[in-house]
């Protein structure tokens, strides 16, 4: 789940102008050169308990200097024990909780045919900015860096050699519900589960995320991970999803205005 979530976090970053993405044995950052954190995350620590002050300081430095946003995770592989308690004497503010949770794709449901929904692969341009649209919209008002991202990295995007696959549910013609499935590391990880609020509680957000665990079970993976908030976890749970332990974010702000 750690592996998938650093390639996630870093696989489009080669085709955004400016990004960059640094690998180390005991971490992975990427920077996307965008002033949101989004896109700009600190992950997979395998810190020692000797190097981890140091570590964490030196990593504090480089995103400080950025004058950009990080989000900084840490799971329940991430080492040493006391890394969350090092990240807040650094001053970093944990921002929240999510469950780390895991299925069978064997034990999940295949996606049923619904009469409103129409679910679509992403496959061009247009079908890609609806669904940046449905991630924008997580942002009040609507956030044009998520828009200009998938828009700067959609040849990579839509090149069939992509890890990742986006569908998109349409009702009436118009996207409401989108998902995003991340094949790499041996397992299918889900990730931009998005729903319109005004569509919510429908089962449209189920629909596209089984749609897209579907497109990862078509293509031989076995295992899928994701990390789900307290609300979206038993929505997971029904579907054959089971938690493992717990992620937590913490925000790294740059000292930049």
């Amino acid at each position: 789940m750690d592996a998938n979530l650093a390639s996630h976090a870093s696989h489009l970053h080669s085709a955004i102008p400016g990004a960059r993405v640094r690998v180390a044995d005991d971490l992975l950052l990427a920077d996307s050169g965008l002033h949101d954190d989004t896109f700009n995350l600190v992950c997979r620590a395998r810190f020692t308990t000797d190097d981890a002050p140091g570590r964490v300081e030196d990593t504090a430095t480089f995103v400080r200097a950025t004058g950009r946003p990080f989000s900084w995770w840490v799971g329940p592989a991430s080492t040493p024990a006391d890394l969350r308690a090092l990240l807040t004497v650094h001053g970093f503010v944990e921002q929240e909780s999510e469950s780390a949770m895991t299925a069978s794709l064997s034990d999940v449901p295949a996606p049923a045919a619904r009469s409103d929904l129409r679910v679509e692969t992403v496959r061009d341009r247009r079908t890609l900015r609806d669904y940046a649209s449905l991630m924008a919209a997580n942002w009040t008002p609507a956030s044009a860096t998520v828009v200009s991202y998938f828009d700067t990295a959609a040849e990579a995007i839509l090149r069939p050699s992509c890890a990742s696959t986006f569908v998109v549910g349409y009702l009436d013609g118009r996207p409401v519900s989108g998902a995003e499935v991340h094949i790499g590391d041996g397992v299918a990880g889900l990730y931009g589960v998005v729903t319109l609020d005004e569509f919510r509680r429908r089962g449209h957000g189920t629909a596209v995320t089984l749609a897209a665990l579907d497109v990862a079970r078509r293509a031989g993976t076995r295992i899928a991970v994701l990390q789900a908030s307290s609300e979206g976890a038993p929505v997971y749970t029904r579907i054959g999803f089971t938690a493992v332990g717990r992620y937590t974010e913490f925000a790294l702000r740059s000292e930049r205005p």
